[in-house]
């Protein structure tokens, strides 16, 4: 298809165009590639929230997996922290960091779990819940290590701006398929906390 312009000739021949694309198609990019798998939506107080049988169920389908979730915790102090561990390895052997209000916070080189963010707890906002979007590459290789990457924004209590956006990453120290997702936090997880997992196809 040839590429039309707005150009002088077309202004003198009174040609008017009511949008920028000039009559040109639009490029609608995909929404996403990624997959719809599951999701956990908690109706009561929960403690870690899991997803397993991941090799079983995806390993041979998908080559990527991500988490989507929005989140508070019952903790009786103002905030809490996600935390992740993959196949309950509770060794050291995440390395993981995190940049918040242009600083490295919390970077971690040899840790027993995967420190993902900050997110909201029982006394902050009422109806406000902390969001992520998790991304982990390659889980079912096992000739690499696993590795991930996080985007993280909370409330800035009281002001209703977001104020804990922090991203982030790291590395599973382990060549081993990952077969278990465990997500949890300083105490418990709250009603009306929800997980999604998607996964990306193999190419």
């Amino acid at each position: 298809m040839a590429i039309k312009s707005l150009s002088h000739s077309s202004l003198t021949d009174n040609k008017f165009y009511r949008s920028m694309l000039v009559g040109n198609t639009a490029y609608l990019p995909l929404t996403s590639d990624y997959y719809f798998l599951e999701t956990q939506v908690l109706d009561s107080t929960q403690g870690n929230i899991i997803f397993d049988n991941l090799v079983s169920s995806y390993g041979s389908d998908f080559q990527h997996l991500q988490i989507r979730a929005t989140m508070r915790t019952t903790r009786g102090a103002t905030g809490d922290a996600l935390y992740m561990r993959l196949d309950g390895n509770t060794g050291s052997v995440y390395s993981t960091y995190t940049v918040r209000n242009n600083a490295v916070y919390n970077p971690t080189f040899s840790s027993t779990n995967a420190y993902m963010g900050d997110i909201l707890s029982n006394i902050d906002e009422t109806y406000n819940y902390a969001t992520i979007l998790l991304d982990i590459t390659d889980p079912f290789e096992t000739s690499k290590n696993t590795s991930f990457k996080t985007l993280v924004g909370s409330n800035n209590i009281g002001s209703g701006q977001v104020n804990k956006l922090s991203f982030g990453g790291g590395v599973f120290q382990s060549t081993s398929a990952v077969n278990k997702l465990d997500f949890y936090n300083l105490s418990y997880w709250a009603a009306g906390t929800r997980f999604s997992l998607y996964g990306l196809k193999v190419a």
